[in-house]
C-alpha cells in the first residue's frame, strides 16, 4: 500500500550556532533515519557505505555532505548538501508513490553508467544508486545548485527516463 511521506524539513543553516552542531545534527539523522533503518527501492535492501571512515563519518555521510572543489584538495563540506541529509530516506522510500503530495520523481538509468537516478524536479535534488546483485549501494545526494546542471538532468530523464 503506498502512502505519502512528504519531505521532513531540511535543516537551516542560519538556525545554527555553528556549522559543526548542524553536522552533528545532520549526522544524527542520518544515523538514525536512514543509516540504521532499512531503506527498500525496487524491493532491494538500500547499503550506505560505512568504511572507509573519512573526517570521522561514515563514507556515505560524508559523501552526501561534502562536494568535490578541488582534486587536489580533498572534498569541501557543501551547506546546501548538510541541509538536505533528512530527504535521502523519504525520498527513496516514496519514489513509488502514486499520491499526488509525492509527485515530481523523476527515475532513470543511465547505461553508459549503470547508475539509478532518483530526482525531484521541484526541489532539484538528486540521489544517485547502484544497483547491484542483492542491492543498491548509495552513491550520493545533492541539491543541484547551477540550472545548466538541472536541464541536464531533465535532458537525462527524457532521454533515458
Amino acid at each position: 500500500m503506498n502512502y505519502c511521506r512528504r519531505l521532513p524539513d531540511r535543516l537551516y543553516f542560519e538556525d545554527y550556532s555553528s556549522i559543526e552542531r548542524m553536522i552533528e545534527d545532520a549526522h544524527h539523522i542520518f544515523g538514525r533515519e536512514i543509516f540504521n533503518s532499512k531503506i527498500i527501492f525496487n524491493n532491494k535492501p538500500v547499503y550506505f557505505f560505512e568504511t572507509p571512515i573519512v573526517a570521522g563519518y561514515e563514507q556515505g555521510f560524508y559523501h552526501c555532505t561534502t562536494t568535490d572543489s578541488d582534486m587536489k584538495a580533498g572534498r569541501t563540506l557543501d551547506v546546501y548538501r548538510v541541509e538536505r541529509v533528512p530527504w535521502i530516506g523519504p525520498i527513496i522510500k516514496n519514489v513509488d508513490c502514486e499520491l499526488d503530495c509525492c509527485d515530481g520523481f523523476m527515475i532513470w538509468i543511465d547505461p553508459r553508467k549503470d547508475k539509478t537516478h532518483i530526482y525531484m524536479d521541484g526541489e532539484r535534488y538528486l540521489i544517485v544508486l547502484e544497483e547491484k546483485k542483492n542491492v543498491y549501494n548509495f552513491i550520493t545526494a545533492f541539491y543541484v545548485e547551477r540550472i545548466s546542471q538541472h536541464r541536464k538532468l531533465i535532458s537525462k530523464y527524457n532521454k533515458y527516463g
